[in-house]
This record gives C-alpha cells, sequence and structure tokens, in this order.
C-alpha cells in the first residue's frame, strides 16, 4: 500500500508487528530496535497506522482521551456490531461502565479475598504437574491457573470456560475477520448463558451484583451485561496467561534470576514489576479523533495510532538498559504494562496478585527449572503476545 497523503515520506517505513521478520524468535528485540528511529512513524502494514516509539509519549496518548479514541484497539482496523465495555468507550459514558467493574467486581477486598484460593488452585495443579518433572508449562499451568482464579472471582461453572481458550487465542491474535468474530460471538453466547442461570449462594456474588448495577439511574440491559461479561472473559483468561508464559520462559532460561528468587522471595514483587515491564505484551491502539499536529506530526482524523506496552517497556528513553533484568532496578512500577489514563487496566491487582503467587510456589517447587533440550519456542506476535507452548523440565524439590 501506499501512504496517505499527509503523510511524509520521511516518517515512511514497515513495522510488521504480527508477521515482521524477527517475531516469532524475539519480538520485544524487534521493537527495541525503533529506539534508532523517529518518535513516531507510519507503518505500510496491517493497513497502516502510527507507531509511537517512545514511552513518554505513549502515555501521554493513553491520557488524551478527548483527542485519540479507544473505539477502535486492535490493528488493522475491524469493524464489530458492538464494542467492548468499557474498553471501547470514550468519556463521558467510559466512566460510567468502568465504576460497575472497579466497585463490584475489582474492589479491593473481593480480590484480596481471592489470593488463598488462587494459590490452592496453583498448588493443585502442581501437585499434577511437578512429579512429571516435564512438560507444556503453558497448556498444564500458565492457561488453567488464571482461568480457574477468574471462574472462582465471578462464580462461573469452571468445566464450562476452559472450552473458549482456543476461541480467546483467535480473538486476540487471529487475522480472519471473519473468524475473530465467530469466537467474539461464541464467548458472547457463553456471557448471555451465565447472565440467565440462577445460581444461588456466595457463587452467584458477582451476578447479582451486575445484575443490581445501573447507569444514569437505569439497569442494565442483558445486552449490556452480557458485553460486559464478555470484556471481563477476554481481559481476564489471555493476558494473564500470556504473562505467565514470558515470565517463566524468562526465568528457565536466566538460572541466576530464578535462583535469586528462591534465596529471597521478599524480592518477588519487585521482580513481578520488573518483569512485567520487560515483556510487555499488548500492541493496542488509539484512532485520532480528528485533525491533529501531535509532538510534530500531523495526523488525521480516523488514523490509527499504536499505543504498546511492548514498544514502552524496552524504549531506552524511558528506562535505561531497558532490555535488562534487574530485579533491584529503582522506581521499578514506572511501567505501562497495564496502561495509564482512563483506561488503566481495572483487574491490575488481580493480575498482580497470580504473579507473585506464582513465583512464590514454583522457585519452591521447580527446581533447576529449564528448557526442554531441542525445545523451539515460538512466540505468537499479535494484539496481545504469547506463546505456542512452553516445553520444560526441572528436578523436585
Amino acid at each position: 500500500m501506499n501512504a496517505p497523503a499527509h503523510v511524509p515520506n520521511h516518517l515512511v517505513a514497515h513495522f510488521d508487528f504480527r508477521h515482521g521478520a524477527g517475531m516469532e524468535a524475539d519480538p520485544w528485540a524487534e521493537f527495541a530496535k525503533l529506539n534508532q528511529g523517529p518518535e513516531i512513524f507510519y507503518s505500510l502494514d496491517q493497513g497502516g497506522y502510527w507507531a509511537v516509539t517512545r514511552k513518554a509519549l505513549i502515555e501521554e496518548i493513553l491520557s488524551m482521551p478527548e483527542a485519540f479514541s479507544s473505539a477502535f484497539n486492535s490493528i488493522p482496523r475491524m469493524e464489530s456490531n458492538f464494542r467492548l465495555m468499557p474498553p471501547n468507550l470514550d468519556p463521558p459514558e467510559h466512566a460510567k461502565y468502568r465504576k460497575i467493574i472497579t466497585q463490584r467486581i475489582f474492589n479491593i477486598s473481593q480480590v484480596d479475598g481471592i489470593e488463598a484460593d488462587a494459590r490452592a488452585f496453583l498448588r493443585g495443579l502442581l501437585d499434577q504437574f511437578a512429579p512429571k518433572c516435564g512438560g507444556d508449562f503453558m497448556a498444564d499451568i500458565a492457561r488453567p491457573f488464571p482461568i480457574a482464579v477468574f471462574l472462582k472471582l465471578m462464580g462461573m461453572p469452571r468445566d464450562r470456560l476452559a472450552e473458549f481458550s482456543q476461541l480467546i487465542d483467535v480473538f486476540f491474535r487471529g487475522e480472519d475477520v471473519d473468524k475473530v468474530g465467530a469466537a467474539r460471538m461464541a464467548v458472547f453466547k457463553f456471557a448471555q448463558d451465565w447472565l440467565n442461570s440462577d445460581p444461588s449462594g456466595d457463587d452467584a456474588l458477582i451476578l447479582r451484583e451486575l445484575k443490581a448495577a445501573e447507569v444514569d439511574g437505569k439497569p442494565l440491559t442483558g445486552e449490556i451485561l452480557s458485553v460486559m461479561v464478555l470484556t471481563l472473559i477476554l481481559a481476564g483468561l489471555d493476558t494473564v496467561s500470556s504473562q505467565i508464559a514470558f515470565i517463566t520462559h524468562f526465568l528457565a532460561t536466566h538460572p541466576a534470576h530464578l535462583e535469586r528468587l528462591a534465596g529471597d522471595p521478599a524480592i518477588i514483587p519487585n521482580a513481578v514489576e520488573e518483569l512485567l515491564r520487560r515483556f510487555g505484551i499488548a500492541n493496542l491502539c488509539r484512532s485520532v479523533v480528528s485533525d491533529i499536529e501531535f509532538h510534530g506530526v500531523k495526523m488525521k482524523k480516523d488514523d490509527l495510532v499504536m499505543v504498546s506496552s511492548t514498544m514502552a517497556g524496552v524504549d531506552e528513553n524511558g528506562c535505561a538498559n531497558a532490555m535488562t533484568v534487574d530485579f533491584d532496578r529503582p522506581n521499578v512500577k514506572r511501567h505501562a504494562a497495564f496502561g495509564k489514563g482512563i483506561h488503566h487496566c481495572a483487574g491490575e491487582r488481580l493480575a498482580r496478585i497470580e504473579l507473585r503467587v506464582l513465583l512464590e510456589e514454583i522457585v519452591l517447587r521447580l527446581r533447576n527449572l529449564r528448557l526442554k533440550p531441542g525445545a523451539k519456542i515460538q512466540f505468537l506476535p499479535g494484539t496481545i503476545m504469547s506463546l505456542r507452548s512452553l516445553p520444560l523440565e526441572w528436578d523436585v524439590a
């Protein structure tokens, strides 16, 4: 494709974050190369989009919803019959629906109360996994662990949601518009079935909270509730699974870091933050609301702009020695792994608990954790990056 008329030639380049050379081997290294180029350039790939290569500018865009809309979160642009709520909403509607999520689902007491269950779920998985001294960590731990935690939090039937793992993978990394749409509708149908169910007891708490929610003094329609639940499912299952996989892959290939955690578990919370920064996974976008000049670059209405936590985490301008994992790094929480601004991830507290519990347990149970000899690791680039599989070996503690 050719660049639009308003894009100057010196800002035109190729950067295919889905299929570019090196993306399946080490996507962060490919993003890090952008440090050597301009702050903003226009990629001719994936239908054309602006790529922002500096953490500070990414955070600035995320904090300007009046200029950069969240109506589209994915590159290339994919039209949809409905919007994810609240991720695809802009002010003032966004705050009305986000408040329901933060106050009725991800409130501090609700989330903190899930830690004991999360640890019990993980220990149960490790009881089956650890004695084997080898296996696919992605399939046996990284995917089922956050699914189990999410199901417990939401009071959803555990035996049904696991079937959606493949559909969610298609939703986040698929490029066929029809297949992505079909996957979304299948999960949407599950959300509708759950909302129409009538469970009792403590497991129905979140369901009752959602059904009691109001916006502008009116109860939410069944369709809006289903879209909100769909959003929670998509956000709660895939992102944490992928983050777990990348963090565990790093530890399995960096024994000194693994031993440091085993010898000093008190640094695990800091390690979680540093690993979140170094292995950012979200390549989202914003669309330009109206013609604007942003840091000297003229953007037109409806242009797509990539705001990538992958890029933000490896930007040398925002973090010295960004490709190095340093558990003692100062100001370790100053990363953009959970976004910035009004769309800052509502589930970040839950994700941090899951990652901390994971590290605390595996450093005790899976000693000398390492890649299986001959294993070929395939990274899956896309809107949310992931791994195809993670074959590991270890010694039982």
